[in-house]
């Protein structure tokens, strides 16, 4: 008899060890810290561009990309981040620090964005404006809202467009004007397997800048966890 309990007592710490182990491998969160920072900035003007043809920061510069009219062609230079939230090695989310104006010559066109977008059509981001496709803005133990999901934001009458879900974090021009700064965070969801899993990103935006933080993801499907959520 007392052998038997003696198995039996090893048969459950056995079990709870494994369990303990899998709670270990699998946490319910997967939580990422990023330190330093990543930074993400741009040019205000093309004559800085001339002068610092190759700044200490990563940026690219594209010229006469895009039409605004018959009569005007416009430059841009940008700074974009490649995310990876869950650690798997592939885009999640992409972060553009973005401005856009014209030909040196002429003045009648200025573009600033700040834009996240999601690679897979299967990752979307929590808008606040669907028409517009402005990000909902979000403070720390928040809950993330569903109705703010489920949208593909497109628009192609402006001068920049998604063809898959994405946001604007910031966008001046003669059109739009969602001056969006400060400390927040950012509400996600992935789809896997058919099922729903959400997350949460901290970010920091002002003009023509844009700092990100920290990230988690939950691990069980269908779960939301809340705004800043850790463990």
């Amino acid at each position: 008899m007392k052998n038997l309990i003696k198995l039996l007592i090893l048969t459950l710490l056995v079990v709870l060890s494994s369990c303990e182990e899998d709670k270990l491998i699998y946490p319910e969160i997967l939580y990422r810290d990023i330190s330093p920072d990543i930074s993400l900035t741009t040019f205000y003007s093309i004559d800085y561009l001339k002068k610092n043809p190759s700044p200490n920061f990563s940026t690219t510069y594209g010229g006469g990309i895009k039409i605004i009219n018959s009569d005007t062609i416009y430059r841009q230079a940008y700074t974009t981040d490649i995310f990876d939230m869950d650690g798997n090695n592939k885009p999640d989310f992409s972060f553009t620090v973005e401005h856009n104006f014209a030909s040196p010559n002429e003045n009648d066109y200025d573009e600033f964005l700040i834009i996240i977008r999601c690679p897979s059509l299967n990752h979307e981001v929590s808008l606040s404006d669907k028409t517009n496709g402005y990000v909902k803005k979000y403070q720390l133990g928040e809950s993330i809202v569903e109705s703010t999901f489920n949208f593909n934001f497109y628009n192609l009458e402006g001068v920049y467009y998604f063809d898959r879900p994405g946001a604007y974090i910031y966008v001046k021009n003669n059109k739009n004007n969602f001056e969006n700064i400060g400390d927040y965070y950012l509400a996600v969801k992935f789809k896997k397997n058919e099922k729903d899993y959400y997350g949460w990103i901290h970010v920091e935006s002002s003009f023509l800048n844009l700092k990100i933080k920290e990230c988690a993801i939950s691990t069980i499907p269908n779960k939301k966890i809340k705004i800043g959520q850790t463990n």
